[in-house]
């Protein structure tokens, strides 16, 4: 996608940008000419608004994943599992929820 913004960008997408997941297309309306059909311009939002959508998700389940970090060393070093079984349960069905609502 970069390649095909190049030509549409007054100067060129610095490399801090891109690292930060920062895109700023600024200047009059002549940045993406009219000559750029419609889908494309729509392509090109989706691809953002997807990858944005797709880190949203990322972080969720890395906050997840360090939450329960602990519960296989426990059972290593104890051989059980140091949580209730309703508590249990109730992690077991906030992981399906979680599984559930990533749907890209």
């Amino acid at each position: 996608a970069r390649e095909y913004l190049q030509g549409h960008l007054t100067k060129p997408v610095e490399p801090s940008h891109i690292e930060k997941d920062f895109l700023s297309i600024t200047g009059n309306a002549s940045a993406l000419p009219i000559a750029t059909k419609a889908v494309d311009r729509l392509a090109i939002a989706y691809s953002l608004a997807q990858s944005v959508r797709l880190s949203y998700w990322e972080q969720r389940i890395d906050q997840w994943v360090a939450a329960t970090r602990t519960i296989p060393e426990d059972m290593a070093n104890t051989g059980r599992v140091l949580l209730s079984p309703h508590r249990v349960s109730q992690m077991m069905g906030e992981l399906f929820a979680l599984k559930n609502q990533v749907n890209l």
